[in-house]
């Protein structure tokens, strides 16, 4: 852009390399290869200096993306994706509200699409 400079300081980190082991380890038990998971997952475990696990399962599998990803925007669609975001949790209650796990189309798209219908609970 006009007047700005070729080092600038707004660069972050998309991806962590543990991240993608995770998301392996996750497809790897999802496909029956419960013993490349559980290398993958103690891949990322090592690295952080933690004891290797003997065994390993999707619950185990999102436990330590909480713990190996946290605060960095990934649990919500974790949660989501392993069917988990309806359940009780610290301060959150139980819920069965189906539209909680998926956003609303904005406004502004459905006037522009009119091919496009609101998701359900909006």
């Amino acid at each position: 852009a006009s007047g700005s400079t070729a080092n600038l300081n707004n660069d972050f980190v998309l991806f962590r390399y543990s991240g993608i082991l995770l998301d392996a380890a996750e497809c790897e038990m999802r496909v029956g290869s419960a013993a490349t998971a559980l290398t993958l997952v103690n891949q990322v475990r090592d690295r952080a200096g933690l004891a290797a696990i003997t065994t390993v399962d999707l619950d185990e599998v999102l436990a330590e993306r909480g713990r190996e990803l946290f605060f960095e925007g990934t649990r919500r669609p974790d949660l989501i994706r392993h069917g988990k975001y309806g359940e009780a949790w610290n301060f959150k209650t139980a819920h069965s509200n189906a539209n909680l796990s998926i956003f609303p189309i904005p406004s502004e798209q459905l006037g522009a699409n009119p091919n496009l219908v609101q998701n359900p609970g909006y």
